[in-house]
């Protein structure tokens, strides 16, 4: 009983220390918890995608690979909202067609209006491939939802370690769907991992040894 409690304590410890590190850093560095959880978990996800694919056989160039497109649009994305540069651009396009809306609420209601409809367009149009209602009707509401997140998103006025805490977490998301396209898309070789999992040496050696005492050994009259 004393050495249960004491394996729990210690897998307790082991859960407890990532955690924590990775919630404190996200409070230290970006200056909210929930950072953290959104770094640590999509960290996490990718390290078992990564963990699967090598198991599986991928190739070494579809992580690296994916790790620079990430890298590239994690960068590119906190520097853009570091600058300013999306809601900006919002505030002049709300100065030429939303002259009536306040100029401080400006640059949001025309960027989450505007990608709104175009997601939601967009979402229709990807309804229509599964050729249903029903299909057309959650494309339009998951496009019209994603719309208005991202332009949000887009239209405030960011800090730069929430500019970065933005561009860490696509980097992440992107090195996630980039690795898992690559991978898929150059194929996994079953046979080479049929060869490193299946014992089939072993198994042939056995069945050799059989056959040679089968010959060897004569069996008895019944």
């Amino acid at each position: 009983m004393l050495g249960g409690i004491a394996f729990s304590l210690v897998l307790f410890a082991a859960m407890l220390l990532p955690i924590g590190l990775t919630l404190f850093l996200g409070e230290w560095v970006f200056g909210s918890i929930g950072w953290g959880i959104v770094h640590g978990t999509e960290l996490s996800l990718l390290v078992a995608l990564i963990l699967v694919l090598v198991a599986l056989g991928a190739r070494s160039s579809a992580i690296g690979g994916s790790f620079l497109t990430g890298l590239l649009v994690g960068v590119i994305v906190a520097l853009l909202l570091a600058v300013q540069v999306t809601n900006r651009a919002w505030a002049l396009l709300g100065d030429q067609v939303a002259g009536n809306i306040a100029p401080d609420s400006r640059p949001l209601a025309v960027g989450v209006a505007t990608l709104a409809a175009v997601f939601g367009v967009l979402g229709i149009l990807i309804g229509l491939l599964s050729r249903s209602v029903g299909g057309v009707i959650r494309g339009l509401i998951v496009g019209v939802l994603l719309g208005v997140v991202f332009g949000a998103l887009t239209a405030v006025a960011l800090s730069v370690h929430v500019a970065v805490a933005v561009g860490l977490a696509v980097g992440l998301l992107v090195w996630t769907v980039a690795l898992g396209f690559l991978a898929f898309r150059g194929g996994i070789d079953f046979d080479a991992l049929k060869s490193r999992f299946v014992p089939q040496e072993t198994i042939d050696t056995t069945r050799e040894t059989i056959e040679w005492i089968r010959e060897r050994v004569p069996v008895g009259k019944r």
